[in-house]
């Protein structure tokens, strides 16, 4: 009886307890759904907020609220936000931060919208950063296809990015592909535009050589319009059958109705076809040489210009200063010219310039200081050593090359070119590490190559570690590890003996990048042996004459051989300031245009200076041998 008792008692209490527990159990949910609800309440209040600011256009504090969200959320939630928030930075004051954001985002949680919409962010945010090559990296062809309603934004991106890397048949063929995707017709017209913009920026000379491999009818009909519209005739009636012609082969062609119009009224409005050109130019005194150099080349293009009425020619001597310029200038104008080709002297031009009263136009052979003003009918081109400096930052750059050590010469053409090159290549990304100017009138660059490639320096660390240990060392001396590259300006004689002397100073491996003026123009392989290796830039005219224009080279050879010898490149550029004058208001309206010039591929800026893309060569056995294009990152778009 008594353990019947116990064993009541016992279960009784185990009830209770399990009925407890239950009990416990279930007073203990409504708190636990409580707080959920609360977490739940606080996310939203989270997200309203970062919705607020982004609608305030607060867009870094809300671009931070939305991340903080993020992070409290669970993938692909999480991911998605952190793409909003980055993409509220995409901004120049905020693309550091926005960089941040999107190095931290995983790619392998991300679906494949997420995944194209990230590297969208991050193609914009290389079109901010100006690295273009970043662009096609990030986007290439195979993302196509990979998102519903991305591909238009990719193929224009890709567009953009190739023709700013002077990849302009490509950007051209994507921007064909791309058509097919717009359905807006601003968009279309603006994607019109743009495919004539990249072939209106190519050479005539690039334009005959993609008709001879293309077989895209839609490509061949854009490439055949461009190279009539590059070669405009004198006539208008001629012009008019051309672009006839054209239609009836391409009558459903894109360009069919306002790119045919705009040739027909660019043609009307920039046509420039003088009667008879004045000639300022040094024919005496101390730059008759160089006078007489332009004169030639001039010549041999008039004489080379099939156009039945082309100009006449009169020559006014500025060499020996018995005549202001303004008086030479009123003479030309009253006996009959309406256009004038010079001056030369740079003091000449600042004076003609100063006038402001200029009633025919001017092609100048010099150029102005960038911060002089100008006059509506002064054109200016030279040949501008900064030019050539810029370019070779630019080729540097995209070779790759991001830390530079500089050598020029004494004096202000040195200090001129080093400017123009720090300034360009530190543009680009570069640093440059040091400019040295070497004495211009010495054989021996010894002290300034060595303190560049900080040789001094190790010099004394030997020096003093050996007097420490008092016994004797063996140095074997070590140039600065952080320099990748060499940029020289000199002239030839310069050039040959510096080369050897950075090779004495163990610099041999670091490419050299130059200007022309380490290069005669004239084959001397025994000479420029020393300078094998280095990477210049020049002059199609200079390069390859034949190639370039073969009629006017056996012109000069036979007419003018002096000046053909003695000053080629001023012979040149006299020769391209007769022939572009048909395109200069066409190069001053539009500054994509470009010209296929003998001195190289003309353009011109806001203030209506002329300047040149030149060819790139290296030094092989003494000889200057054409290099090809830098290495471009990215894929090919196929159009059919």
């Amino acid at each position: 009886m008594k353990l019947e008792h116990s064993l009541l008692t016992v279960l009784t209490l185990l009830t209770i307890l399990a009925l407890s527990g239950g009990l416990l159990v279930s007073c203990a949910l409504p708190p636990t759904q409580e707080v959920s609800t609360q977490e739940q309440e606080s996310d939203q209040e989270q997200l309203d907020q970062a919705r607020a600011l982004e609608e305030q256009g607060k867009l870094p504090e809300g671009a931070d609220s939305y991340w903080s969200y993020a992070e409290q959320q669970e993938s692909p939630l999480r991911e998605k936000w952190q793409i909003h928030a980055a993409e509220l930075l995409i901004q120049p004051d905020s693309k550091d931060q926005a960089q941040y954001y999107l190095d931290r985002i995983d790619e392998a949680r991300l679906t494949p919208d997420m995944l194209v919409d990230k590297r969208l962010l991050n193609a914009r945010l290389a079109v901010l950063n100006e690295d273009y090559s970043e662009v096609l990296r990030t986007l290439p062809v195979s993302i196509l296809g990979r998102a519903v309603g991305h591909d238009a934004e990719i193929l224009e991106l890709r567009a953009r990015a190739l023709l700013d890397i002077s990849q302009n048949l490509e950007s051209v063929k994507t921007r064909i592909a791309l058509s097919s995707l717009l359905e807006n017709p601003f968009d279309s017209t603006a994607n019109t535009q743009a495919i004539w913009q990249a072939l209106s920026s190519s050479s005539n000379e690039q334009l005959l050589s993609w008709l001879r491999i293309e077989a895209s009818p839609v490509l061949l009909g854009w490439l055949e319009l461009a190279h009539i519209d590059k070669n405009p005739p004198v006539a208008l009636d001629e012009l008019t059958q051309q672009l006839a012609r054209w239609q009836e082969s391409y009558p459903t062609h894109a360009a069919n109705d306002q790119i045919v119009r705009s040739i027909l009224t660019d043609w009307q409005a920039l046509q420039l076809q003088p009667n008879q050109i004045a000639l300022l130019l040094p024919m005496t005194g101390n730059l008759a040489k160089l006078g007489q150099a332009l004169h030639s080349g001039i010549l041999a293009a008039q004489l080379n210009d099939e156009n039945p009425n082309r100009p006449t020619l009169q020559v006014y001597d500025t060499g020996d200063g018995s005549l202001p310029i303004r008086a030479i200038y009123a003479r030309a104008v009253a006996e009959g010219a309406d256009l004038v080709i010079g001056p030369l002297q740079k003091e000449s031009l600042e004076e003609l310039a100063a006038s402001q009263n200029l009633s025919v136009p001017v092609l100048s052979l010099n150029t102005l200081e960038s911060n002089q003003a100008t006059v509506g009918n002064l054109f200016q081109f030279g040949l501008l050593p900064e030019d050539e400096a810029r370019q070779a930052a630019e080729r540097a750059s995209l070779d790759g090359r991001g830390a530079a050590i500089v050598f020029v010469p004494e004096g202000d053409w040195g200090a001129r070119l080093a400017y123009a090159f720090n300034n360009r290549f530190e543009e680009l990304g570069g640093i440059t590490l040091i400019t040295k100017f070497y004495p211009a009138d010495k054989a021996d660059f010894s002290a300034q190559i060595k303190h560049a490639l900080d040789l001094d320096q190790s010099e004394q660390r030997f020096q003093t570690l050996q007097r420490i240990l008092q016994r004797k060392l063996v140095h074997e001396p070590h140039p600065r590890q952080d320099a990748d590259m060499i940029f020289m300006a000199g002239s030839p004689t310069q050039a040959r003996l510096m080369k050897p002397q950075l090779k004495f100073h163990y610099a041999s491996d670091l490419p050299v990048y130059a200007t022309s003026h380490i290069y005669s123009g004239i084959e001397d392989p025994a000479a420029d042996r020393d300078i094998d290796g280095i990477i210049f830039c020049d002059m199609p005219w200079i390069l390859t004459p034949q190639q370039t224009d073969p009629g006017l080279s056996q012109q000069l050879e036979f007419r003018f051989p002096d000046a053909l010898q003695q000053l080629p490149r001023f012979a040149a550029l006299g020769t391209d300031a007769y022939r572009v004058i048909p395109y200069l208001k066409r190069l001053v309206k539009q500054h994509y245009e470009r010209y296929s010039g003998v001195t190289g591929i003309l353009y011109s800026d806001s203030m209506q200076r002329i300047h040149r893309e030149l060819k790139w060569a290296r030094f092989r056995n003494g000889k200057a041998v054409l290099l090809g294009g830098p290495a471009v990152t990215g894929n090919s778009t196929v159009i059919q």
